[in-house]
């Protein structure tokens, strides 16, 4: 059903709108980007790794516009983002739930 619903609002979305940013509000662009990011990163710590310099990089550049990318693109990268947690959630077991992580640089403990 998200998907729908994304592929439903991001039909309406030109490529020159998605990183347009009215009255200074961040762009669409970045709401995606960062969105995803943060699902991806939430997803290493959830296996107990830490992040990479790569992926630190990657969180720095998510408030830089990309025009390269477009609606499509965006909708692409959200749709994987999310795909990956469902497939992480669907993996998980129910007694793994009370293990113990460690989330970022804080290394501030959770539970899975």
């Amino acid at each position: 059903m998200f998907r729908e619903e994304l592929e439903r609002i991001f039909a309406a979305i030109a490529d020159d709108m998605v990183w347009q940013r009215p009255h200074g509000i961040a762009s669409i662009g970045y709401h995606i980007r960062h969105c995803a990011g943060s699902t991806h990163r939430m997803l290493i710590y959830a296996r107990g790794r830490m992040l990479s310099p790569g992926q630190l990089q990657q969180l720095a550049d998510e408030k830089d516009a990309d025009p390269r990318l477009g609606a499509a693109d965006l909708l692409r990268i959200a749709t994987d983002a999310i795909d990956a947690a469902l497939a992480f959630i669907r993996n998980t077991k129910a007694a793994q739930l009370d293990e113990e992580r460690l989330v970022g640089r804080k290394q501030i403990r959770t539970n899975l």
